[in-house]
């Protein structure tokens, strides 16, 4: 990965005359730079000699409508099989890794995204690798769960 210059935050830009605070103005969230996050949990999941492998939440818990998290893992490393009846994407920050599912297998390096199957599947590290998880849980309305609102 290449040195970028990290910017974990950044303040609104006031848009008053004077360059006084405009009023009710609601702050910006923080931004974080996501290859500077990947590189602080691959660097975790290096110091974990029995795992070998890191996360961390960026959004979401429980009881949350979205959910993303970085997960780092070394080389040769896993997440064992699982299945997930959520809707779901990978990205991969960082590496190369193969998702294996019931019909074959997959190979993702830095830059890929794509959507997971419902299905049981493993995610195999080849070399260092860093990804980024994204689920949408599904929604319960009427005693039924949907994958969406309609």
């Amino acid at each position: 990965m290449s040195t970028p210059t990290v910017l974990l935050a950044r303040s609104p830009v006031s848009s008053s005359p004077a360059g006084g605070a405009a009023p009710n103005v609601p702050a910006l969230p923080a931004v974080t730079h996501l290859e500077h996050l990947a590189r602080l949990v691959l660097n975790t999941a290096s110091g974990t000699m029995r795992t070998r492998r890191a996360a961390r939440t960026l959004v979401g818990g429980t009881d949350s409508a979205l959910r993303q998290t970085i997960v780092a893992l070394m080389h040769m490393e896993r997440l064992e099989d699982h299945a997930c009846s959520n809707t779901a994407t990978l990205q991969v920050l960082h590496g190369r890794v193969v998702l294996a599912i019931e019909d074959g297998r997959t190979l993702l390096q830095e830059g890929d995204w794509m959507i997971v199957p419902p299905t049981r599947h493993t995610l195999d590290a080849v070399g260092d690798a860093v990804v980024l998880i994204t689920t949408v849980p599904p929604v319960h309305r009427k005693g039924r769960r949907t994958a969406f609102v309609d």
